[in-house]
């Protein structure tokens, strides 16, 4: 389906918060998000079959999607 929505599509990128229980003990305010809840990121790019091509978890809550993206493998060197 996707690939006859979007027929030049090479993937897609996306980024979510996982909430944390509590508060980290070291530098919390880097974990509060823009939601109003402590978070760290999980950022994924898949293809338009779903399979999943690149990952990057564990940055703090309050970092952009687009920071995230630009620390990934896939974002400094292109799969060609």
């Amino acid at each position: 389906m996707a690939k006859e929505k979007l027929p030049f599509c090479v993937g897609f990128v996306d980024g979510t918060h996982i909430q944390l229980a509590k508060a980290p003990t070291d530098d919390p305010v880097s974990y509060f998000n823009r939601k109003g809840f402590y978070s760290f990121n999980l950022q994924l790019v898949v293809d338009p079959s779903k399979q999943i091509r690149a990952y990057h978890v564990g940055q703090p809550g309050k970092i952009h999607d687009s920071k995230v993206f630009s620390l990934m493998n896939i974002c400094k060197e292109p799969v060609k």
